[in-house]
């Protein structure tokens, strides 16, 4: 590998590193804006009580929502094995008791999005204009403000950049 193609792919492993810090950070506090945060984890919860895969408002799409769903049904039926929850309104219990567990889960699903997003921003500028352009637009991104606040927030902002930025990467690729 060249010298200069090192030096690009140093730069893209130095922004992951710090667009995962970025959105590491805060995520183990409660955060203003609760609407951003309780939203999707309190319907796939209901959803996971009322063993229901229809999404809540078709108008956003329910591949997040499923995604969450396929997270927190193991979730449940490891704490049913267990003893923990003794029926799927326990489970609901927990959740009215104690819902930043669960939040915490769905930031977690988030920040997975945004990092893989930025690495798609490299990868996408590294096969359109070479690794120098794809590292420094992964730079950008990962410092990003309103990329970084919307990393904290569960809503469907990131998990949808990075779809599309996952189609653009394939149809270059």
């Amino acid at each position: 590998m060249r010298p200069e193609a090192r030096a690009a792919r140093a730069l893209l492993a130095i922004a992951l590193l710090l667009g995962l810090a970025l959105r590491l950070y805060p995520q183990h506090r409660f955060q203003p804006g609760p609407e951003f945060q309780i939203h999707f984890p309190r319907n796939a919860v209901l959803d996971v009580v009322d063993r229901n895969w229809k999404p809540f408002n078709v108008l956003h799409g329910a591949a997040f929502l499923d995604l969450l769903r396929l997270v927190y049904s193991p979730w449940y039926g490891v704490g049913h094995l267990l003893g923990r929850f003794h029926d799927r309104l326990d489970f609901l219990v927990a959740f009215v008791r104690d819902p930043f567990p669960f939040i915490l889960v769905g930031r977690a699903l988030i920040v997975g999005f945004s990092v893989a997003t930025i690495w798609l921003v490299g990868r996408v500028g590294t096969l359109a204009f070479g690794p120098w352009a794809g590292a420094c637009g992964a730079l950008v991104l990962a410092v990003t403000f309103v990329h970084v606040r919307e990393s904290h927030h569960i809503w469907l902002d990131v998990p949808a950049g990075f779809a599309c930025l996952l189609a653009t990467a394939t149809a270059l690729h």
